[in-house]
């Protein structure tokens, strides 16, 4: 348990929170992270197989844009080794009117890719036109709807469409095309260069990463402290109510609060202001979208006989879309890892209104829907048992209630930046879904949890190790 005062407390041991405690102890800011679960990391954690080697990543497993990358240059510290991603070692498959697959040639993809996008006449300059009237935002959706309608889509082309969306928007945004907002979907800015994956062999991946980066401040780490109420109303500082695994209620003052909780949390209101958020801030929050992306990762036996191409790393499908409730079906986009020293894994992912749906199943049945897609696509090929399956759940974890945020239908890009606005100069905010630029990534999380931590620290003042006035009023 942390001491009854500290100087700033940061609320949530992910990314942003590690960032912004270690900027605060540069600062020879006294702090302390009080982080719910029982490890840091947040919605990075690699966990193991049940070989206790294999690396298995539930949340975050990539690094967008190597070049100048903050994350790509801890990572590289950190001595955990890095795969650049082969978008072009695919495989492509399309379902055929009798119930079978076959392979769609990834030159016959590229030629159909390139008339829908990024023609004279495609999405991309379409969807430029549309984003003129800014006061006319649509659904990705509707717009995609019209799109097909005004170029006479076949159906063909409909169904490469609707794979283009699942590829290139749903999957990026864990989202559906019907919550994601046409006017702000490809807001989002990058980092140059090639997108990486962490892990690639045993002792490896983000949670590696980030024990190297935060191991100068594990002893700020207080795990298992659910943060209940944030009181600001009071002149010089916070008080922060939190529970620990026994039950008991504690309290903590301070000169300031930084909150880096995901979107998610926020929405669900778990956490009680006091004064409540200013309304506009509240608006943010409700308005804002929280993704949902599931994995299903099969892990299977060395000696087992795998039908899939061994120098491939995605497999993909176009399925008929007569099922309007799942068009692209459930589990279209599935990714073939092999680390070394560790089992082959396929990690099939699913999002939005499908993933939610899913999450409601058994883990056997969400098994059983994955091996269903595998040997539909594979047949008359056998496709083994997996020795073991691991199910990620994000929208039922009471630490994150989602993935990571998007730029929904009725929101704004600029919501990010009144996200991350402080209250009263006493309560900071941080995360990925406070970054304007960076949202959804793991370097947008990082980089505001800095600039929290410096806006944290100016306005603590000569307050560094917490306000003694309030300590001395809430404790006696």
């Amino acid at each position: 348990m942390p001491e009854q005062q500290t100087g700033v407390v940061v609320i949530g041991a992910g990314w942003a929170g590690l960032a912004a405690a270690k900027e605060l102890c540069d600062q020879n800011v006294d702090c302390c992270i009080l982080e719910g679960r029982n490890r840091i990391g947040g919605r990075c954690w690699t966990d193991t197989g049940a070989d206790g080697v294999t690396p298995l990543e539930w949340g975050a497993a990539w690094i967008h844009g190597i070049k100048k990358n903050p994350i790509y240059d801890i990572a590289k510290a950190s001595g955990v080794k890095t795969k650049e991603a082969d978008y072009e070692a695919r495989t492509l498959w399309k379902d055929q009117p009798d119930g079978s697959c076959s392979q769609m040639s990834l030159k016959e993809a590229d030629k159909m890719w390139g008339y829908l996008m990024n023609g004279k006449s495609g999405f991309k300059k379409y969807v430029e036109h549309k984003q003129d009237d800014v006061d006319n935002d649509w659904t990705l959706q509707k717009t995609v709807d019209a799109f097909l309608n005004k170029i006479n889509a076949t159906d063909e082309q409909r169904r490469f469409m609707r794979y283009i969306c699942d590829a290139e928007f749903e999957q990026d945004m864990a989202a559906s095309l019907d919550e994601i907002s046409m006017f702000w979907f490809d807001s989002d800015g990058e980092f140059k260069g090639g997108d990486v994956t962490l892990a690639n062999a045993t002792d490896s991946g983000y949670s590696a990463v980030l024990k190297h980066y935060a191991k100068d401040i594990l002893h700020c780490v207080h795990c298992q402290s659910k943060v209940t109420a944030i009181d600001y109303e009071h002149d010089d500082g916070v008080v922060v109510t939190y529970t620990t695994a026994d039950g008991a209620s504690h309290k903590i003052v301070a000169s300031a609060v930084i909150v880096t909780v995901p979107l998610g949390v926020l929405k669900a209101n778990v956490i009680t202001f006091n004064p409540p958020l200013p309304s506009n801030k509240q608006l943010v929050i409700d308005r804002m979208g929280m993704g949902v992306l599931n994995k299903c990762m099969l892990l299977f036996d060395d000696d087992a006989e795998l039908p899939w191409p061994a120098d491939k790393e995605w497999i993909e499908r176009i399925v008929t879309g007569e099922d309007p409730e799942k068009p692209q079906g459930l589990w279209t986009e599935i990714v073939c890892l092999r680390p070394e020293g560790g089992k082959r894994i396929l990690c099939a992912n699913t999002v939005g209104h499908i993933a939610r749906k899913l999450e409601a199943k058994s883990n056997q049945e969400i098994q059983d829907s994955v091996m269903s897609e595998l040997k539909t696509i594979f047949a008359p090929q056998d496709v083994p048992e997996p020795c073991q399956c691991v199910i990620t759940k994000w929208g039922q974890d009471e630490f994150a209630y989602g993935s990571f945020s998007f730029n929904a239908i009725g929101a704004k890009h600029l919501y990010h930046r009144i996200l991350n606005d402080p209250v009263d100069n006493k309560v900071f905010f941080a995360g990925e879904a406070c970054s304007e630029k960076y949202f959804a990534t793991t370097h947008g999380a990082y980089l505001t949890g800095i600039d929290a931590a410096k806006n944290a620290a100016k306005h603590c003042g000569s307050d560094k190790k917490g306000p003694a006035k309030l300590l001395q009023k809430i404790f006696g």
